[in-house]
């Protein structure tokens, strides 16, 4: 991991400002659901349902006084409305513009890796071309550092995130009703033990499925290029 990360220091201002942008996203993220809850508590549930239980247990309010209250309403879920609409907006250019610097970046990474798999096979001996099938050789350079892009345009910058947004919507729960994000918490670490078994299957999985793509390009090319040379020989 460390000697992959190196090929982040010329990138260092890339993924500086896309991190930036990610925390931007977050609290976007953040800001939305409690867009929702202020607009069903001071609206929906506000002041126009208090207004229709007070009629309900007899306390007397005009028509004038109700339709009043219900306009008010009306504009203020039209507000959280237009508010949530501009968060949309803003979290979909911020992923966009975030998306298009780290693919960016990622490609440029791969360009190099790519580069120096390349000098590297080009250095070896003629020995190690007659023991070795070129499929596997076009699958290091092509389809695994293809899979080390998504490291770099992907998973890290999510992982920053999750662990990120995981803390905001934690202290926000707690900041709301600590009882009720207690009961929540005290499922997390059922979600942490099957995350550890889903990563230990799927690490298995993903390892196995490398080697098949492997040995299926190595048989591919070793009998589709092969196949002139065999025909030569045949006449």
């Amino acid at each position: 991991m460390k000697r992959l990360l190196s090929y982040l220091k010329p990138h260092i201002w890339t993924m500086t400002i896309a991190t930036f942008l990610v925390l931007l996203i977050i609290v976007v993220e953040l800001y939305r659901p409690i867009i929702i809850g202020d607009a069903i508590d001071l609206y929906i549930n506000g002041a126009y349902a208090d207004a229709m239980e007070s009629i309900q247990n007899g306390v007397y309010i005009s028509a004038e006084e109700l339709e009043l209250i219900k306009n008010e309403c009306f504009q203020g879920i039209l507000y959280a409305a237009g508010l949530y609409f501009l968060m949309l907006i803003a979290g979909f250019i911020l992923n966009v513009v975030d998306t298009w610097m780290l693919q960016k970046m990622g490609q440029k990474i791969i360009f190099t890796m790519r580069e120096e798999v390349f000098a590297h096979i080009h250095s070896l001996s003629l020995n190690f071309f007659n023991t070795t099938p070129v499929g596997k050789l076009v699958t290091r350079v092509s389809n695994d550092t293809e899979a080390i892009n998504e490291l770099f345009t992907n998973i890290l910058v999510k992982l920053f995130k999750n662990i990120v947004k995981i803390i905001g919507y934690a202290v926000v729960m707690l900041s709301i009703d600590v009882k009720m994000a207690l009961v929540a918490f005290a499922f997390m670490p059922i979600v942490a033990i099957l995350t550890f078994v889903f990563r230990y299957l799927s690490r298995k999985a993903y390892q196995i499925t490398r080697n098949k793509i492997t040995d299926l390009n190595t048989f591919l090319s070793e009998h589709i290029s092969g196949m002139k040379l065999i025909q030569i020989f045949a006449r």
